[in-house]
């Protein structure tokens, strides 16, 4: 009899403690980030592991700005640590998608900096939009040029 009433009181705890109702934290969506591309003066991918100098994981690093700072983002317990990834996209093509710098204010800029061994670096800054748990960004421009989303679909940074 002890151990039935044991039993059933750790089953009874176990579903008052289970709660479905997660409407005072509800999931964060993180839209922040940019989809870039690179060729060569003569049309030849910059991503792509078979051109020469080509831009890649180990010779690009990512800087958030912070103030007159620049920061080297590294985050050894995500995935993605250094803030970037570089895949293949359907196509066969090679993009870079840069995770913008989220840390800052509604409205505020948020400024990266990506730096390659074999290039000048690139700017990119957008605004940053928080409503609710939703940030995203608007104003994108990319080494002091604005893009918009239209034009980034077909826009190539030329090294």
């Amino acid at each position: 009899m002890k151990k039935f009433l044991f039993a059933s009181l750790c089953i009874c705890s176990v579903i008052m403690a289970c709660n479905k109702d997660n409407s005072s934290n509800p999931a964060t969506s993180l839209n922040t980030q940019v989809t870039l591309s690179y060729a060569t003066m003569d049309g030849k991918d910059l991503l792509d592991p078979g051109t020469p100098n080509h831009i890649n994981y180990q010779n690009t690093d990512l800087y958030y700005k912070n103030g007159d700072r620049e920061v080297k983002q590294f985050h050894g317990n995500l995935d993605l640590p250094k803030m970037f990834k570089i895949a293949e996209d359907e196509e066969g093509k090679y993009r870079l998608t840069v995770f913008m710098n989220s840390d800052v204010q509604n409205g505020e800029l948020s400024s990266n900096i990506l730096k390659y061994e074999h290039f000048k670096p690139d700017t990119i800054e957008t605004s940053i939009v928080r409503n609710g748990n939703n940030v995203s960004y608007t104003d994108l421009a990319i080494n002091g040029k604005p893009i918009s989303s239209e034009d980034l679909k077909g826009f190539v940074l030329i090294k």
